[in-house]
């Protein structure tokens, strides 16, 4: 494959979730009800749909915080008319949305939450969202061996929030011991859109004692059902551009069947040149938030 397929397939990777979100905006779904914001006398501003009211109380849904039980003397103003992401009444929010699988997104978690996150067995990652803009997490590797020694720690600080503008902005960081060796890693990343559909660009640079490389990813997903989404990702780094290598970069593409508070994800990855009979090796993750 030349190398110049490598971009084209990428294009057509995001050209279909971009499809699919038009799909999923064009089919029939429930009616969404109108967004409005609450202004509570303390200063709070509450963001979501008015699910029933009484003359003591409003019930709001919330997408990051549920159904919210509100005193109508704690109200200070409503706000309608409010732009801004919002889903179909059922739909369940992705609580994994701060990551695709190989690809992370410019999304943190919401503060205080924290989630374990299994990758092919083998992956054992746990994280804790320190402030609503700031994700601490560590990784640790099944000890399959005693010459095979993998961990590591990472960070994620998100500047400008997706949900809120549409265009998110995030700083990483991470750094990683592998068999001894020290591995670091800083990034940014541009994500486009919110929970439901979004497109999201990677950039890192690793460093080690040998040197360092620049690696990116292009991403995106769509929400397509009530807990369920399409994903698709290419990676690729600056040397396999701009040096004459076999490597053509990657692609990786599946779905993510999701809860209130975990996830399954599945994918088929394999590199954009010729395998022969080999079509894609899967790769899956699952996630628990507590």
């Amino acid at each position: 494959m030349s190398r110049l397929l490598s971009p084209i397939l990428a294009g057509f990777l995001l050209a279909f979730v971009a499809a699919g979100a038009v799909a999923a905006q064009e089919s029939p779904e429930p009616a969404t009800e109108e967004l409005v914001e609450l202004v509570l006398f303390d200063g709070t501003r509450v963001r979501g749909r008015i699910v029933s009211e009484a003359e003591e109380f409003v019930v709001v849904e919330s997408d990051s915080m549920g159904r919210l039980l509100i005193d109508r003397s704690q109200i200070q103003a409503v706000n309608r008319d409010i732009p801004g992401p919002t889903s179909p009444p059922g739909w369940r929010r992705d609580p994994d949305a701060n990551s695709l699988l190989l690809t992370p997104t410019s999304e943190t978690l919401p503060r205080g939450d924290g989630y374990y996150r299994n990758f092919l067995l083998l992956f054992n990652n746990l994280g804790i969202a320190i402030t609503d803009d700031f994700d601490l997490s560590a990784m640790l590797a099944f000890p399959v061996s005693s010459d095979l020694q993998i961990a590591s720690l990472g960070a994620k600080l998100r500047l400008v929030s997706r949900e809120e503008t549409g265009v998110g902005v995030a700083l990483a960081a991470s750094g990683w011991v592998v068999s001894g060796e020290k591995v670091g890693s800083l990034g940014a990343i541009v994500s486009l859109g919110n929970h439901r559909r979004s497109l999201t660009g990677a950039v890192n640079h690793g460093f080690a004692d040998g040197g360092g490389e620049v690696f990116f990813f292009l991403g995106g997903d769509v929400q397509v059902g009530r807990g369920f989404k399409l994903l698709a990702e290419y990676g690729n780094s600056a040397s396999a551009l701009t040096d004459d290598t076999d490597f053509r970069g990657l692609i990786n593409v599946g779905f993510r069947a999701f809860w209130e508070s975990t996830s399954f994800t599945m994918t088929g990855f394999r590199p954009l040149e010729d395998t022969g009979d080999f079509l894609a090796f899967p790769l899956v993750m699952f996630s628990a938030h507590f």
